[in-house]
């Protein structure tokens, strides 16, 4: 994953502005000081710590003989048999439900989040691994409307619709009242990874702004 600027870390504390939505119903402020939102955000960040420990460790590993030897002793005491890399579609996959599901509904209807999260994750669909396959009667997934892609992953991975292949995951997403209304979307686990970080990056731009403007999109 791409090396973005240092998030705060819990101790720093959210202080936000009260800034109103765009649509007057929820106060940014509001959203994050109610507890289960700003600890679910806080989980979010430090998911996104973990896969970037677990990186370095992967890279580490590989000329340090003493930690290859500690891993591959936890690898085999659990019934494996050749190396295991510790960035893996199950580690993917856990960063993705950290940040997309176990946020609450109510950050992601937030128009303050909204706005910001058009600008952190549009880019991905420069992604080449990035396919979408829309039924006729499914709201349109495109540059312009990157917030439907988030919905649409984040309700696959809240119902398990997910499949999980070689190297993409594949999130599917249907509405029961409609059989016309579906979005099959496919992408790599880096690219997954990606969307994770404009999610989280998108409130820490709201919250942090001195710090989220060194951060690269």
């Amino acid at each position: 994953m791409n090396e973005i600027s240092k998030l705060p870390t819990s101790g720093s504390g959210f202080t936000p502005k009260p800034v109103w939505s765009l649509d007057n119903t929820v106060c940014l402020k509001t959203l994050f000081m109610n507890n289960t939102t700003k600890n679910a955000f806080l989980d979010a960040k430090n998911m996104l710590l973990l896969m970037r420990q677990l990186q370095r460790l992967d890279e580490e590993r590989r000329s340090n003989t003493r930690l290859d030897e500690l891993l591959t002793e936890v690898e085999k005491a659990n019934g494996y048999s050749s190396k295991v890399p510790l960035v893996n579609q199950a580690a993917f996959l856990a960063m993705a439900y950290s940040t997309l599901v176990w946020l609450r509904e109510s950050y992601f209807k937030c128009a303050d989040v909204q706005a910001t999260l058009e600008k952190r994750v549009a880019w991905i669909f420069d992604e080449p691994t990035l396919t979408v396959k829309l039924g006729k009667d499914a709201k349109v997934i495109d540059k312009d409307h990157p917030t439907e892609l988030v919905r649409r992953v984040r309700n696959a991975l809240g119902h398990a619709s997910v499949e999980i292949k070689d190297q993409t995951f594949r999130f599917s997403d249907k509405n029961p009242s409609n059989k016309n209304d579906w979005a099959c979307i496919e992408m790599s686990w880096e690219t997954l990874g990606k969307l994770c970080e404009g999610v989280i990056f998108a409130g820490n731009d709201l919250l942090y702004p001195a710090e989220s403007g060194r951060a690269k999109p």
